[in-house]
């Protein structure tokens, strides 16, 4: 059988790595594209055999890009799951109307994933037919043995428990929104402030061409990047805060679990059913609190990216040495107070300097006011280097190989070094004739340390 693919498009980056994830265990080849626009773009030489569409995308929607696709003789017979937490009849209906084969939400549990891969015709389900045949059966004398013994008389336990539910899950619901939606407008706003007096300052250096102008714009980056710092401790914290109040809300579901099975052998005696019907709210319960993990992944983007602000390298610096340990212990020491499970990923990126080499074959950076088309070389030192020394200090090695943090395995480290072909530039070099200072300034942006904070799948709400 040949093995099928799948395109996922989301603007989430977590959101396409959970489903991918998800997928890629049931044997499918997936794709991913971060906007409709990209999709688009990809259907126009590649046929998946199934497209799962986010919902809310900037630009295009998924429903605009639904349309298009069906539109176009070319992709109209690929079938179209939109993936997206939006749910109720009117959207459902919506949604298939423009020509999409159904829903999936995002908190999907594995059992209905297969059901819709199944119909898809992506999976085929390899038990055997009898076994599948045999529930109804047994499920039919069960609903027979209840109308033949019917239900005992009792005091109406019922309305007390769903009252009790109902009060404890909006209460819960109310503090966890509030909560993720205070804690996203701080983060817009002290993130965008200091964004802005970021460019500024590195505005400010491009222009020096004087030595001593450009030591003391050195020491300035080195103190924009222990500001930086302290600002991702404190967003580190917000989170933690948050994050434990998520937590707080399940500890109180798994309360009511343990009130309702205490209380079992008493429902059973007065009122027949009245267990089922509470486990059925927790159940509710359990799912709407759910829900919450997008919001959780969101503020983790968000958290990722304030991590990545000031992480520049300096010329000549190993970009893993005795400093970025400080950094990375103090990350896993807060992961791991959060109960972070996944993997956190540094990657070094090279930038293109502008430099001037002598007879040694050394290179170091050009003058400021130097043309461009004079400099000995564009690009860097260890573009084609290939050793792990030149990047990643002793100390550096000794720390991941001995820290305890690391010791549970619910928190992995990979480190990746990018060299020429794969370093990925963030900021655009000048296309016009340029000074060496000018175009030193882009290299010293694009050469740098990201992390990446990739969750479980589970996490943060694991199955029951």
């Amino acid at each position: 059988m040949a093995i099928k693919r799948a395109l996922v498009v989301d603007d989430s980056r977590s959101a396409r790595l959970i489903l991918r994830r998800l997928l890629e265990k049931h044997g499918l080849d997936v794709e991913t594209a971060e906007s409709a626009e990209q999709a688009l773009e990809y259907l126009q030489n590649k046929r998946p055999d199934a497209i799962f569409m986010d919902h809310t995308m900037p630009g295009m929607d998924g429903l605009q890009a639904v349309k298009a696709i069906k539109n176009d003789p070319k992709t109209a017979m690929i079938p179209v799951m939109m993936y997206t937490a939006k749910e109720g009849e009117l959207y459902v209906g919506q949604a298939r109307a423009l020509g999409a084969v159904g829903v999936l939400p995002k908190q999907v549990e594995p059992a209905e994933l297969f059901k819709v891969l199944q119909r898809l015709g992506l999976v085929t389900d390899k038990r055997g037919e009898e076994e599948m045949e045999k529930a109804p059966p047994v499920l039919k004398r069960g609903e027979e043995r209840r109308r033949r013994d019917g239900e005992p008389p009792g005091i109406q336990l019922k309305g007390l428990v769903e009252r009790m539910l109902s009060e404890q899950r909006h209460e819960l619901r109310t503090d966890i929104l509030a909560s993720h939606r205070a804690f996203a407008r701080q983060v817009a706003r002290e993130i965008l402030a200091e964004q802005r007096a970021e460019f500024a300052r590195q505005d400010a250096a491009a222009e020096t061409d004087d030595q001593e102008k450009e030591a003391r714009t050195e020491a300035g980056r080195q103190d924009v990047s222990a500001s930086w710092m302290w600002f991702t401790l404190i967003l580190l914290l917000t989170s933690a805060w948050l994050l434990w109040n998520g937590y707080r809300a399940a500890e109180e579901v798994e309360r009511l679990q343990q009130s309702v099975t205490g209380q079992r052998t008493l429902q059973r005696a007065m009122v027949g059913g009245s267990s089922a019907i509470s486990q059925d709210q927790v159940g509710s319960l359990r799912a709407r609190l759910a829900t919450s993990g997008d919001q959780l992944y969101r503020m983790l983007s968000a958290l990722e990216w304030a991590i990545n602000q000031g992480n520049t390298i300096a010329f000549g610096e190993v970009a893993l040495n005795e400093r970025r340990i400080g950094l990375v212990r103090g990350l896993l020491e807060r992961l791991e107070s959060l109960g972070f499970q996944g993997v956190v990923r540094l990657e070094t990126h090279l930038g293109r300097f502008c430099l001037r080499g002598d007879d040694n074959d050394t290179y170091a950076l050009a003058a400021a006011d130097l043309q461009v088309d004079q400099c000995t070389l564009i690009g860097h030192p260890l573009d084609d280097s290939m050793s792990v020394g030149d990047r990643q200090s002793i100390e550096f090695t000794n720390f991941l190989d001995s820290s305890k943090l690391l010791e549970s395995g619910t928190i992995e480290i990979q480190v990746v070094h990018h060299g020429r072909a794969d370093s990925r530039e963030l900021y655009p070099y000048p296309r016009s004739a340029a000074t060496a200072g000018e175009w030193n300034a882009v290299a010293a942006r694009n050469n740098r340390l990201e992390v990446a904070l990739l969750p479980d799948p589970d996490w943060p709400f694991p199955a029951p």
